[in-house]
């Protein structure tokens, strides 16, 4: 069971890639990289710090349809 008082640091980083070609285009998981090392420095968290963190949580956002 987590401590009541266990500190929650909440960070966001975007990453968007618009029409790359498939041979320059970021992989799925370069991307969720990129925009955790954006939302580590949000939060002002180090990346050495990162090995402490007991749980990450990621949030994807799916644009809604254009019409």
């Amino acid at each position: 069971m987590t401590h009541p008082n266990t500190p929650l640091i909440i960070g966001l980083g975007q990453v968007t890639e618009k029409d790359p070609s498939i041979e320059k285009a970021s992989s799925p998981l370069d991307l969720i990289e990129q925009a955790t090392n954006l939302a580590l420095q949000d939060a002002g968290i180090s990346r050495d710090s990162l090995r402490r963190l007991s749980s990450l949580c990621l949030l994807y956002t799916s644009p809604s349809p254009r019409d």
